[in-house]
């Protein structure tokens, strides 16, 4: 059922429609600095960067220059999808050695720093597409970390959370005295504007050589880990052709590995074979569970770095694979879930269409909240802990080695129709996000919603064993024939916040044949679209 057609459209929130331009995220601040870029001429990559920037500032717990970041563009001049991967390596001085002993790696700390990729990103970004001066991009985020924000409700949630790893690991500059800020307080951090001032100057070498490096450096040696200049100079972003797969006559797009957006695809490409319109919504949530609990088996014994270990995505998409796998699903008796690893994710998506069609679907992450829980130095900038989903297991394809990518949960996407953009969207959450892709393309694309519908719809988060979150407004009668399949539905109260967060979704639709935009933004942060 479409959005217009919803009998209790005047109950919820509404999608947002324009025509020249739109820019979605979770940030109101953020996704005003972008639509000020659109409406003074800046196409979609520069409204992306302008916006990622400031939420590297106002969502400091969970992106920003010490972490990394994943985009696709579609660039209308050459009509085709560009995919980035902008992920950072193991430093050299890492290896599974260091962790004799240990069964999983450290959660935070410096052992779990991997070489930051979002700088290195975001001017491969720049040089590519922009035609606006970085600096004049960052400007805003200069302004915000030297002036001050207020915080937002959700992000100050969330900030409370990471609290206590940054006074264990030493971040206490992002706490303000003692505790973190409360919604609506101003924080500022002026060492992390003069951080992003220099960048907007001297783009990646801002970052990866001089002052900055050398006191990331320091502050890594200090803290006992094995950084060093080499690698950060050894830096780079990637262009990568993205994988797909046909579902509803849309093409799903998703990044190859490291990143496993094959779990995305992997579950779609099981569901394409049902009607889901026709089944009752316990029969399809049930039927979407298994799928993804499929997904994320066939994936986590294959994806890792690809430049290590070969991942063979076009026969585990063929529709004889997929085929047999849509067999082993029991319509009546749910299976364990395999182990899927840690339950990492703070994680900012955002989503950008200009009105010339350019499209941006990115994501950027420092893993969990306040990654790592160091800062890097005097820099103000807050390091990832994406080491920590590194496996020990000597025969995992994601096990922990100098210059290797981790297997990676960011994950931005698109569906294409007629070979362009429909949809750009993506779904913060750690392990939720391919679990959020799915979802969402089945809310749209089988169920008929309108996006904010789609986006604010209840969700299931799988984790492990039988386990699977749901959202409390699930109707009664489907969490009850959910559990009478199998599925474990453990309460709210009894999951600790990241098991209960199911992510957080931000889309943008094509509507050609109306000549105008679409937008939704999730109710579960602050976020906001705007279009023009």
């Amino acid at each position: 059922m479409g959005a217009t057609e919803s009998g209790d459209v005047f109950d919820r929130r509404s999608s947002v429609f324009a025509s020249g331009g739109m820019v979605a995220t979770s940030s109101p601040l953020a996704t005003q600095a972008g639509f000020r870029i659109l409406a003074d001429g800046g196409n979609a990559v520069d409204a992306a960067l302008a916006t990622a920037a400031v939420l590297g500032v106002v969502e400091p717990m969970m992106n920003g220059l010490g972490g990394d970041m994943w985009a696709m563009v579609w660039w209308e001049d050459d009509r085709r999808v560009h995919g980035l991967n902008a992920s950072g390596r193991c430093p050299g001085g890492l290896s599974a050695s260091r962790f004799a002993g240990r069964k999983t790696m450290p959660e935070a700390g410096w052992e779990t720093v991997t070489v930051p990729g979002a700088a290195g990103g975001y001017t491969a970004l720049h040089e590519r597409f922009a035609s606006r001066p970085l600096a004049e991009l960052v400007a805003p985020a200069v302004a915000y970390a030297r002036d001050g924000f207020p915080v937002g409700e959700t992000i100050a949630a969330t900030w409370a959370i990471g609290a206590g790893k940054l006074k264990q690991f030493g971040g206490l500059e992002y706490l303000v005295d003692g505790r973190a800020p409360a919604p609506g307080e101003r924080f500022r951090h002026p060492a992390l504007a003069d951080t992003w001032e220099l960048f907007g100057r001297e783009g990646r070498d801002g970052i990866y050589t001089g002052p900055v490096a050398r006191e990331l450096v320091r502050a890594s040696s200090a803290g006992g880990s094995g950084l060093t200049e080499a690698d950060l100079a050894a830096q780079h972003a990637e262009w990568a052709e993205p994988i797909s797969l046909e579902y509803r006559g849309r093409r799903i797009v998703e990044m190859p590995p490291n990143g496993q957006g094959i779990i995305a695809l992997v579950a779609l490409g099981i569901l394409s074979f049902d009607d889901l319109g026709k089944l009752s919504p316990a029969e399809r949530m049930h039927l979407e569970i298994e799928a993804t609990r499929i997904g994320f088996g066939e994936a986590f014994p294959r994806v890792g770095d690809p430049r290590c270990v070969e991942v063979d995505v076009t026969s585990l998409l063929t529709e004889s694979a997929l085929s047999g796998l849509r067999d082993r699903i029991d319509p009546k008796t749910a299976r364990p879930q395999p182990d899927i690893g840690r339950d990492l994710g703070d994680t900012t998506y955002l989503c950008v269409v200009d009105a010339a069609g350019n499209a941006v679907s990115l994501i950027t992450s420092v893993s969990s909240a306040f990654g790592a829980g160091v800062v890097a130095g005097s820099t103000g900038v807050v390091m990832n802990n994406r080491g920590a989903e590194f496996s020990l297991d000597p025969k995992s394809p994601n096990l922990i080695a100098p210059g290797r990518r981790p297997r990676h949960s960011i994950l931005p996407a698109m569906a294409l129709r007629d070979g362009r953009p429909e949809i750009v969207f993506g779904c913060m959450g750690g392990m939720m996000q391919p679990q959020g892709h799915i979802q969402l393309m089945v809310n749209v694309l089988d169920a008929g919603m309108g996006l904010q519908e789609a986006i604010d719809a209840p969700r299931y988060r799988i984790l492990d064993g039988l386990d699977v979150s749901v959202d409390d407004g699930l109707d009664p009668e489907v969490i009850a024939d959910l559990e009478r399949r199998g599925h474990q539905l453990p309460s709210s109260e009894k999951l600790p916040p990241g098991r209960r967060f199911k992510g957080s979704a931000q889309m943008i639709r094509f509507h050609r044949d109306h000549g105008s935009l679409e937008g939704g933004t999730d109710h579960r942060l602050d976020g906001v679209a705007i279009g023009l």
